[in-house]
């Protein structure tokens, strides 16, 4: 399964039909580990023969265990799949500009803002070049979290690399949701340069 903060993409099969094709199947989610108690349902419809399927399910809640297991029925009865389980994520507080340098140490975190951040001044190797983006073209190392601003400013963002290409907070990214913030400051470089995210391969913003 993918997991995120607030969702996850879970995984089934149907192994065996017993002669007849299904015509619904799904998966049963909840926080019971017996799954007693099932928070919802989802439902695909028809599903013709054996195979594997998937589904998304959202509006979870961030660092809480959860329990799934895939059904298909048909007119032999109800199957059930064996109860797996998942964690959401934790969120990563962020504070200081010094932590938002710190995202590089983890591409694939969870961070969100919880006060307003003043970056005038940070220069983590003191060339004189600033802040160092999160995830990189020239390192080919790419940004797949998620970053949540909580509406909170980032001013005096400092980065001066106008020979270097994906000048941003975040350098590369792939994925990942990026969302609420506002960024003041001066970035320079030669391309793909801008406030929040430099170059793109995918995101939502």
């Amino acid at each position: 399964s993918s997991v995120n903060l607030t969702s996850a993409t879970l995984n089934g099969s149907i192994d065996e039909t017993g002669g007849e094709d299904a015509t619904e199947h799904g998966f049963a989610y909840g926080t019971s580990a017996d799954l007693s108690t099932v928070i919802a349902t989802t439902t695909l419809g028809l599903y013709e023969s054996t195979g594997s399927f998937t589904d998304s399910v959202s509006g979870l809640t961030q660092a809480t265990i959860y329990y799934f297991r895939a059904y298909a029925i048909n007119s032999v009865g109800t199957s059930y799949g064996t109860i797996e389980s998942f964690t959401t994520a934790t969120p990563i507080n962020i504070t200081t500009c010094a932590e938002l340098q710190a995202m590089s140490d983890d591409l694939s975190g969870n961070y969100f803002l919880s006060n307003d951040i003043d970056c005038t001044g940070f220069d983590p190797n003191e060339d004189g070049k600033g802040f160092i983006p999160v995830g990189s073209l020239n390192d080919e190392t790419q940004f797949t979290g998620t970053f949540d601003g909580n509406g909170h400013t980032i001013s005096g963002l400092t980065i001066n690399r106008p020979d270097e290409s994906g000048m941003a907070l975040f350098g590369n990214v792939n994925g990942g949701t990026y969302r609420d913030v506002t960024i003041t400051g001066s970035i320079e470089g030669y391309q793909n340069v801008g406030s929040l995210i430099g170059y793109s391969g995918s995101g939502n913003l």
